[in-house]
C-alpha cells in the first residue's frame, strides 16, 4: 500500500470511526485493487456515511443558524469597513 493514492485514501479514512477505518483499509489492501480504485471506493464510503447524517431533523436547524449569522456578520464587517475607509 504505497503511492500517492494509497496516501491520500488514508488521509480520506481518518473521517470513519477508528475500528472501522482499519477493517476498511485492512479489506482494500486484500483485494488487489489499485490505489485510485481504493481511493474512489473511499470517498464514495465516505460521503454515503456523511449523507446519511443530513437525513435526520437536527443538522438543518444549526445550518440554519450558522447561515444567518454568517450573513449578519459579513454585514456588519462591511459596514465597519466601509465607516473605517471613510
Amino acid at each position: 500500500m504505497n503511492g500517492f493514492h494509497w496516501r491520500l485514501a488514508e488521509r480520506v479514512s481518518r473521517l470513519l470511526y477508528p475500528a472501522e477505518r482499519n477493517a476498511v483499509l485492512g479489506d482494500l489492501a486484500e483485494s488487489g485493487e489499485s490505489g485510485w480504485q481504493a481511493l474512489l471506493g473511499l470517498l464514495g464510503l465516505v460521503a454515503r456515511r456523511q449523507a446519511a447524517l443530513w437525513k435526520e431533523w437536527r443538522p438543518w436547524p444549526a445550518l440554519a443558524g450558522l447561515t444567518s449569522l454568517g450573513f449578519l456578520l459579513t454585514r456588519h464587517t462591511a459596514r465597519v469597513a466601509h465607516l473605517r475607509a471613510i
